[in-house]
């Protein structure tokens, strides 16, 4: 008797061992990448312009498989195929949509990193290296640096100037400055140019700005009944060094539909500010 007993034990304890490799298997061990930030071509400055970016999101595909949107820096675990030791890796460019944390997206006018990953015990340093698609049309790219596609919206207005005053200039030999003091309290200039854009096509206006008030992006719209209308779009808040915002515009034919858009800054001081000013550059206006 005591001897089944014993041999029942055995089987027992085998099964029991044999059942909790099926239930709880090896897991696979992960490689990792790391990427800090994203470097962006320039393949024909002529055409795109300025390539400064603010990049802040990673979308990270392996074998067309997503495997997540990733706030920069980050390191990322990658599951390799079975018996595979290696994996085609895309990675998008992200963006906070409008300045917005929590509108983040793809930046629909970057192609993306494509390239082999191996797989690895050691962490791979990736600098994605993206660049603009080749069929963008640049409705504007105002670098200041042979000149100022803004004016006052009003004649009184204080103005945006170019300066290359070290303090306001963010790259080349000139930056766009609107600069406010006990006389020119306030400041709203407009583009020369007027825009349409068309319907179920994305539009984006990149801006690099630096400022120490805040400043509201506002759109003239000249409508197809020739009726003007001036309308708030995005507020951008103050900024003690340069930054980049990626604005959408894509609304704007829909909401706005045959109108003419001009493109406003307004900025001001309040009671009891001595002075301010708002600096920008590379102000550049994307459609597909």
């Amino acid at each position: 008797m005591k001897k089944l007993l014993f041999g029942a034990l055995i089987l027992m304890t085998g099964f029991s061992f044999y059942s909790c490799n099926i239930i709880n298997p090896d897991e696979p061990i992960p490689s990792y990448i790391k990427i800090d930030s994203f470097s962006i071509a320039s393949t024909n400055p002529a055409y795109h312009g300025s390539v400064s970016d603010n990049i802040t999101d990673a979308w990270v595909y392996v074998n067309s498989f997503n495997v997540g949107n990733f706030q920069l820096p980050a390191t990322i675990p990658v599951l390799f195929e079975e018996g595979a030791d290696s994996a085609d890796i895309v990675i998008f460019g992200g963006i906070k949509n409008n300045g917005r944390s929590l509108s983040r997206r793809r930046y629909p006018f970057y192609v993306p990193y494509t390239g082999q990953l191996v797989k690895s015990t050691q962490t791979q340093n990736i600098v994605p290296v993206i660049q603009y698609r080749d069929s963008l049309n640049f409705l504007l790219k105002e670098d200041f640096e042979t000149g100022n596609s803004f004016v006052p919206y009003n004649s009184p207005d204080t103005s945006m100037a170019r300066t290359s005053l070290a303090p306001y200039l963010f790259e080349g030999s000139s930056s766009g400055l609107i600069y406010f003091d006990g006389i020119h309290r306030d400041a709203q200039v407009i583009t020369v140019q007027q825009f349409q854009f068309s319907q179920n096509l994305e539009s984006y206006l990149e801006v690099d700005y630096k400022c120490d008030i805040p400043f509201t992006l506002e759109l003239q719209l000249v409508t197809p009944s020739s009726a003007v209308i001036v309308v708030d779009y995005l507020s951008v808040k103050a900024s003690d060094d340069w930054n980049k915002i990626y604005i959408n515009l894509t609304d704007i034919a829909t909401n706005y539909f045959g109108s003419k858009v001009n493109f406003i800054i307004k900025a001001g001081l309040t009671p009891g500010q001595k002075s301010g000013f708002v600096a920008i550059d590379n102000f550049k206006i994307i459609s597909q």
